[in-house]
């Protein structure tokens, strides 16, 4: 019984530097993002999608804002967020919203006169999946 003991002692152990080592990614989980995301709230811009993947070593941001410059500002406050300090951001893209085309799947862009930006923030290694 000993020796199954100091066994499975020695299993928690490394199992407890593993988590500890952060080689799984973030063992804090995700919800910690989310609040950070609210709280900084940016007259004119809205979030329409966030991905979290691999522990958070990838985050991805997409929403709508009425003036482009606002994308930045939004930007800054995240980084006084703890929950995003060292997160960096490799593509930022703003365009002009696009929409589904009815049944036939592909998209189209949405009316010139729609008054709102698309915009798509995304960290090293691309997007992944939504949480």
């Amino acid at each position: 019984q000993i020796v199954q003991a100091q066994g499975e002692l020695t299993m928690l152990q490394n199992a407890s530097l593993v988590l500890s080592g952060g080689a799984l990614g973030d063992s804090n989980g995700f919800s910690r993002y989310f609040p950070a995301l609210a709280r900084q709230r940016v007259d004119g811009l809205w979030l329409t999608n966030v991905t979290i993947a691999d522990g958070g070593a990838r985050i991805g941001v997409e929403g709508n804002v009425f003036q482009a410059s606002q994308v930045p500002r939004y930007i800054a406050r995240l980084g006084t967020e703890p929950a995003m300090q060292g997160k960096s951001f490799e593509t930022l893209e703003i365009a002009q919203p696009v929409a589904a085309a009815a049944g036939a799947g592909a998209a189209s862009p949405v009316p010139a006169s729609t008054p709102y930006l698309h915009f798509s923030l995304q960290s090293a290694g691309g997007s992944g999946a939504s949480q």
